[in-house]
């Protein structure tokens, strides 16, 4: 609700320039997209292939969620230390070009190893790349959007998928409750 009229692009009472506008900003955030797609599709297949386990197999335990949210806590207090003073090059989400937004698209990617936010990373990335804090939030929220709803679709076709091929029947209770956690 909040971001509506900055990713809508239809809307009528926009300028042909606030629309062009719009779409560079979901073009970059396709861009910002790629690293984690690649990653988080094709190699996660290429290992499970080679070893038998998917990426969240080998890394999704406790001691690396824990590590990670440590590491992540701690990066967050060096780097918005080290940057208080320091003038962003970058306020405005018009002045991110597609090389930063593939840059961003790289701290998302770090997101796969569990433990690690994905929000997190990418404003921390931001920050370190120059971005103002309110713009690289922006952005991280905007790139949010394809990768949490890219991620719920492959989730939930190997559900579908695990379900068809076990046979085993799923109670109406969870049929509910997946749906209700899907749309919130």
């Amino acid at each position: 609700v909040l971001f509506w009229s900055k990713l809508w692009p239809f809307s009528l009472k926009k300028t042909a320039s606030e629309r062009k506008a719009v779409w560079q900003t979901w073009f970059k955030v396709c861009v910002a997209s790629i690293p984690a797609a690649v990653v988080g599709i094709v190699i996660d297949k290429i290992v499970e292939k080679l070893t038998g386990r998917d990426i969240d197999g080998w890394l999704y335990n406790g001691t690396v969620v824990a590590i990670m949210l440590i590491i992540y806590g701690v990066l967050f207090i060096i780097i918005e230390n080290k940057n208080a003073n320091k003038t962003p090059q970058i306020t405005d989400i018009s002045q991110i070009s597609y090389k930063y937004a593939f840059l961003m698209g790289i701290f998302q990617m770090l997101a796969i190893i569990p433990g690690t936010s994905r929000s997190g990373a990418t404003i921390l990335g931001a920050i370190l790349i120059g971005f103002s804090r309110t713009c690289g939030a922006e952005f991280s929220f905007f790139m949010g959007i394809p990768a949490m709803v890219g991620a719920s679709l492959i989730k939930g076709y190997g559900f579908f998928d695990y379900v068809a091929e076990s046979g085993i029947p799923v109670p109406d209770l969870a049929w509910i409750a997946l749906a209700v956690a899907s749309l919130v």
